[in-house]
């Protein structure tokens, strides 16, 4: 196991925890994940991005002229990220995802397909779940193809907008 990232994740957080700005509640999970390193241990990205993010926090981000800093909300959706892929398996949305609903009932080759490579496989790119992630399964349209390039482009721009409105 590669300590040094860890190490690297605790000092980079202590240093942000001494500006007094970075939020004490993902402090105490991140703080989880160091003391439990050896579950984590073959996340190396997603604890280098959580390592950057954190190095690049601002309390301000996303609020007019403060857009180059990282925002709680991105910190919060890589620990989503990293407690996910910690856990494996499945999408967590299975269960509720409206996606497949009739959509694919004269194609069970087609929505088997997907399925295996989407829900039982890489979820984590799926762009109905990285909206969930990021704003909320309340926000996410039921109709949405993943696939669908274009549309999600313009759903997760209406949902930024709508954000940063509720921000202000």
């Amino acid at each position: 196991m590669d300590v040094k990232i860890f190490e690297e994740l605790r000092t980079v957080l202590t240093q942000q925890n001494q500006t007094g700005e970075f939020p004490s509640w993902l402090m105490d999970e991140i703080m989880g994940i160091i003391d439990n390193a050896e579950q984590y241990k073959n996340k190396k990205l997603l604890i280098e991005t959580l390592t950057s993010q954190i190095g690049n926090f601002d309390l301000y981000a996303g609020a007019g002229c403060f857009d180059t800093g990282v925002s709680a909300e991105a910190i919060q959706s890589t620990l989503r990220q990293l407690n996910l892929e910690k856990e494996g398996g499945q999408c967590e949305l299975i269960p509720c995802c409206n996606f497949f609903a009739d959509k694919f009932r004269h194609m069970p080759k087609t929505e088997t397909y997907i399925k295996k490579r989407l829900c039982f496989g890489d979820y984590l790119s799926c762009n109905r779940f990285k909206i969930y992630v990021d704003f909320g399964k309340e926000n996410l349209p039921p109709d949405l193809d993943p696939t669908d390039a274009e549309e999600v482009k313009k759903v997760i721009q209406c949902l930024r907008n709508k954000k940063r409105s509720n921000q202000l």
